[in-house]
């Protein structure tokens, strides 16, 4: 609710931590359209990587006390790392030794990354369970109104024009939200694949 009237008060820049946090699939539906419709800066800190590809335009990495500027959404910000390393790793082919002290912090940020890993997968679980719900309610409304029995396939639906266009305007709303929330449950499902 604090996000939803942030977003209707005129701003220039909005800072935002780990915004998707215990919100349910609505509620993320909500969110990620007003992201992506907000006309001004947009500052978003979060593990979410479905909502930074799809709402953000520029990432900005900041590491080793600089900033770097990607532009495109996180998939290709990826990439880009990737392509980074690649062409940092064949110019320079000599191996590096690293004292202890970075050792113990390599150690640490394994574990803190492990404990993000899981806290994400718990996520991913949670929100497949609640995609897989709503694709069933979705599903056998989309059954009802393809039925024989006051559903499109009623012969007598077609005698009441603006029934008619009513069912039609409700099957192809839930068509595709059906199908948006199925693109949304592949997605979930194919990261933890």
């Amino acid at each position: 609710m604090l996000i939803a009237g942030l977003m209707r008060q005129p701003a220039d820049l909005l800072l935002l931590d780990e915004p998707t946090n215990d919100l349910d699939i609505r509620s993320l539906e909500v969110l990620e359209n007003s992201l992506r419709d907000f006309p001004g800066a947009l500052v978003l800190v979060t593990h979410d990587r479905y909502i930074i590809d799809q709402v953000v335009d520029t990432i900005v990495e900041v590491a080793d006390q600089a900033l770097k500027i990607y532009p495109g959404n996180y998939s290709e910000y990826l990439y880009k790392k990737e392509l980074d390393r690649q062409s940092s790793q064949a110019a320079s082919n000599a191996p590096r030794s690293e004292p202890a002290s970075e050792e113990k912090s390599d150690w640490e940020e394994a574990k803190r990354r492990k404990a993000r890993e899981a806290a994400e997968e718990r996520k991913r679980l949670r929100l497949i369970s609640e995609l897989e719900h709503r694709i069933a309610t979705l599903e056998a409304r989309q059954r009802q109104l393809e039925s024989p029995s006051g559903g499109l396939a009623d012969p007598e639906v077609y005698r009441n024009g603006d029934r008619m266009k009513g069912l039609m305007n409700q099957f192809d709303s839930n068509k595709q939200e059906l199908q948006r929330l199925l693109d949304r449950w592949e997605h979930y499902h194919a990261k933890g694949e």
